[in-house]
């Protein structure tokens, strides 16, 4: 199954009103490189502001893994 994907978590920071979010992307591994952009968002969560940026990566990862995936299977991190 995770053959099939390209895996690309993006985090983003908390602001004033709302906490971190994690977005996980993925789309088919023909489109890696300039195409993986275009990646559909498949799980997103806002996680408290006190979070770290590692904090809220290691929840990212534990998604992934509930949806059958593994840490390997993740080709790039994004923080914004």
């Amino acid at each position: 199954m995770s053959d099939s994907k390209y895996i690309r978590i993006e985090i983003f920071s908390a602001d004033e009103n709302t906490g971190k979010t994690y977005k996980i992307f993925t789309s088919p591994t023909e489109e890696k490189g300039e195409k993986r952009l275009e990646g559909q968002c498949a799980w997103q969560n806002t996680l408290p502001k006190n979070y770290s940026d590692e904090e809220v990566l290691q929840e990212a990862i534990q998604h992934l893994r509930s949806e059958g995936f593994t840490k390997e299977d993740i080709q790039d991190v994004t923080y914004h």
